[in-house]
């Protein structure tokens, strides 16, 4: 994945950086790291990451952008 510059999203002004998805495809996503963590089948932790989480999650005005 690789970022661009950060941008603001036109519908709740949260700051967001833009990536480019495995498809090329371009996917907003929130500018704080969060920490990521898997789990396995018996929700034991088996690993965690930073990374960065889909605005669409989070974006209270997320449907607004959505394509049918």
């Amino acid at each position: 994945m690789t970022t661009t510059t950060k941008s603001y999203c036109r519908s709740c002004g949260a700051e967001i950086l833009w990536i480019t998805t495995p498809n090329e495809k371009k996917m907003p996503v929130n500018a704080a790291l969060t920490r990521i963590i898997t789990i396995d089948h018996d929700e034991r932790q088996v690993g965690s990451a930073a990374g960065h989480v889909s605005h669409f999650a989070t974006c209270p005005k997320a449907d607004a952008w959505r394509k049918e």
